[in-house]
């Protein structure tokens, strides 16, 4: 900054000290008019012109101060990468310009952390983008082999094709969605609404809409409940959630070929809210994987034994949950089952500004 730039930007001190110079002056002179003594002009010029060089001497005082600092900035304002120079400030700056340096460097700081956490979804993204991508291929695979093989095969061999296209569409309709929630998570707020949704109708609508999968595993849902239960969540969202829930049930319930097993369903009224209990009667999940279920493209003992485990649905079910405020817990114990509850609580939602 050069010294015209410099006196630009104090003209407002430079304005008012000389205004109470005047003014000082002024009231000196009026006294002595009162008085009726003489007023000297010469003094009254002297006075000025030792007010004007005092503050030309601070000026040029306060400019050599920072004339350093100055020239610094102009230095990183010249320069195209100019982040780091941040750190490079002379340590003979006065108290302000340390406070203005302590300020960039926490800018600085809050930058970088928000640039780490768009870094790490990014390669959250595209990791789950290279597995997901990698996964579709196997049932589009076998597609493409099962119309090969039986292109001109019998009824039966026909339609066990069939069964095995429906199959494996099914698998890359649920890859599809997760892929889209996954996108849709990071700009959660622009979508959902908040809703008195009727937890015991929904969970049934969803058994309903599984039945087909729940006969050809031999797997029997059952609804334990005596009476409607509302609660306050998004239809969409929380739908996703408790079919991701039944999704891993049934996966883990045929993972032993064992047939005739039960998944539990409880819808419990409680003081504080709702609570949906899900229970399977699975393989259960490994103790030291119990703590890390909810952690991103984390699969355990369970899903390395199955080639559809993205070790997303959990995590994406978690971060739904703490998004519309409700609690998600999985209980488990290997070769048992696991239990996973959803707490619904009462009151207005932080989400629901309708209300």
């Amino acid at each position: 900054m050069n010294i015209k730039k410099y006196l630009a930007d104090r003209k407002g001190y430079i304005l008012v000290y000389f205004l109470s110079s005047f003014f000082i002056i002024l009231i000196m002179q009026l006294d002595l008019i009162l008085k009726k003594e003489r007023v000297n002009l010469s003094h009254i010029l002297y006075s000025l012109l030792l007010s004007t060089f005092f503050c030309i001497l601070f000026l040029l005082y306060d400019y050599s101060q920072k004339k350093a600092f100055y020239k610094e900035l102009n230095t990183i304002l010249k320069q195209d990468h100019s982040i780091q120079c941040l750190f490079h400030f002379s340590d003979h700056t006065n108290h302000e310009h340390q406070i203005f340096q302590e300020i960039l460097f926490k800018n600085y700081n809050a930058y970088e952390s928000i640039l780490d956490e768009y870094r790490e979804k990014h390669k959250q993204h595209l990791y789950f983008i290279n597995r997901w991508v990698h996964q579709m291929k196997t049932p589009l695979s076998i597609i493409n082999l099962s119309l090969q093989n039986d292109s001109y095969g019998t009824m039966k061999e026909m339609k066990k094709t069939y069964e095995n296209i429906r199959e494996e569409t099914e698998k890359m309709a649920h890859g599809l969605e997760m892929a889209l929630y996954t996108a849709r998570i990071n700009d959660f707020e622009l979508d959902f609404k908040v809703e008195v949704l009727d937890i015991v109708q929904l969970v049934r609508k969803i058994i309903n809409e599984n039945k087909k999968i729940f006969i050809k595993h031999r797997i029997y849902p059952k609804v334990n409940t005596s009476e409607d239960i509302k609660v306050n969540t998004d239809y969409k969202w929380i739908v996703f959630v408790i079919h991701q829930i039944i999704s891993n049930a049934i996966k883990y319930s045929i993972i032993d070929n064992k047939t005739g097993k039960k998944i539990i369903f409880r819808i419990i009224e409680q003081k504080k809210g709702a609570e949906l209990v899900i229970s399977d009667e699975g393989v259960g999940i490994p103790k030291q994987d119990l703590s890390r279920i909810f952690d991103p493209f984390f699969t355990g003992v369970n899903g390395r034994s199955t080639s559809e485990s993205t070790g997303m649905g959990m995590y994406l079910s978690k971060v739904i949950c703490d998004k519309l405020g409700h609690d998600l817990e999985v209980q488990s114990t290997r070769g048992k089952g696991t239990t996973v509850r959803i707490f619904f609580f009462k009151g207005k939602s932080l989400y629901n500004l309708s209300e």
